[in-house]
Formats: structure tokens, C-alpha cells, sequence
């Protein structure tokens, strides 16, 4: 049975000369959303914070044009995270954890 300074061994072994390009990989891969650990995209909430958003903004003349763009950009991120954060969290795994036979 493999103890913790088993894998720690492995681990420093395949990265040995592999550092610069481990730690690009993580980086460019956090910048476009890919989370391995800690991936939870549930959000936090708070009761009382509803008393503190000003609804007046949407009832000004633009307001419905406002909401209508401010709703469209949810939804268009949306789409880009699942897409493109989709396949970058799939490519960072692979690049992390590769098949070894």
C-alpha cells in the first residue's frame, strides 16, 4: 500500500523538467475557467441582500432596453462557459491526469 511520500515521489518524478510547461498549462487554463479542485459552481446566497439592489435603474425610459442587453450577456456568458470552459476543464484533466498504461 502507497503512503503519501509514495505519490509525492511520483509526482515529482513526472514533472521533473516539466515545470515551466505545467505551470503555463494551469495558468492559461485558470484564465479560460477550467477548475479541477474545489469545481463547485454553486452559488452562495444571502436573503438580506435583495433590500440592497436598486431596481430604480429599470424603470427609467431605457430600462427595459438596459435589462433586455444585461440579460442577453447572462446568457451569452453562460453559453461561453459551458462550451469553451467545458472543453478547457476536459483538455487541463487530460493534460493533468494522462492515461498511463
Amino acid at each position: 500500500m502507497k503512503v503519501s511520500a509514495d505519490y509525492r515521489m511520483l509526482a515529482l518524478d513526472a514533472l521533473r523538467g516539466k515545470w515551466k510547461t505545467a505551470v503555463l498549462t494551469g495558468v492559461a487554463a485558470s484564465a479560460l475557467g477550467a477548475t479541477i479542485i474545489g469545481g463547485s459552481n454553486s452559488v452562495a446566497s444571502n436573503a438580506n441582500q435583495r433590500n440592497d439592489i436598486n431596481f430604480k435603474i429599470f424603470s427609467q425610459p431605457n430600462g427595459g432596453r438596459l435589462l433586455a442587453v444585461l440579460l442577453v450577456s447572462i446568457g451569452l456568458w453562460a453559453i461561453f462557459t459551458l462550451i469553451v470552459g467545458g472543453a478547457v476543464r476536459l483538455g487541463y484533466a487530460r493534460f493533468s491526469f494522462p492515461k498511463r498504461y
